[in-house]
């Protein structure tokens, strides 16, 4: 309908840093001649694979505001808006490893295979998350922000783990028509070498 359009950008699991963060600034950028969006962000700090589809958040269960508020797990509301929202949504970016790596990093006490072995289910839980917002969506583009190393400087150590999570993430997000994004090259150089 004429003077109707909107665009709805949905930000997952990316969590809030003074409630800003890469949601907001991708959404400043996307000027439609007469018009901003409408950031629709879901992002839930302390998300794992796990939580995302089995709820409930853990920022808000622990008392805590979200961007934009939600009941249950943060799949269902983001397929229950994507739905209700069909051909109006535009752009919905997903990032959504890092607690995951980090719970199983802290379980493996330091043995890289040990982490390595323990990814492809995360992965695998990604790869699940992916399709079903795809279904949701089929006509919006799907952005898969990437696996990036926190630990600076301990590329030889942590690199090559990050690389073989990315590689596989990359492959899961290309399954569900997704366009994969690797932050590892402006974290650390040395990744732009092996990647």
């Amino acid at each position: 309908m004429a003077g109707s359009w909107w665009m709805r950008v949905p930000a997952l699991g990316q969590p809030p840093s003074a409630f800003t963060g890469y949601a907001d600034l991708l959404a400043a950028r996307m000027w439609h001649g007469d018009r901003w969006p409408t950031l629709v962000n879901y992002g839930c700090p302390g998300e794992t694979t796990e939580s995302f589809v089995a709820g409930p958040c853990p920022w808000s269960a622990a008392g805590f505001a979200l961007h934009d508020t939600f009941s249950g797990p943060q799949l269902d509301a983001a397929v229950r808006f994507l739905r209700a929202h069909r051909g109006r949504v535009d752009l919905v970016t997903v990032s959504l490893w890092g607690n995951d790596a980090n719970a199983f990093v802290a379980s493996c006490n330091g043995n890289v295979q040990c982490i390595v072995d323990g990814a492809p289910a995360a992965i695998a839980r990604v790869a699940g998350n992916l399709r079903t917002l795809r279904r949701a969506a089929p006509d919006a583009d799907l952005v898969v922000i990437g696996a990036y190393d926190a630990k600076l400087g301990a590329f030889e150590l942590t690199g090559p783990i990050f690389t073989a999570l990315n590689r596989t993430m990359a492959d899961a997000a290309r399954s569900a028509r997704a366009t994969y994004v690797n932050p590892m090259p402006i974290f650390d150089a040395m990744t732009a070498l092996t990647y």
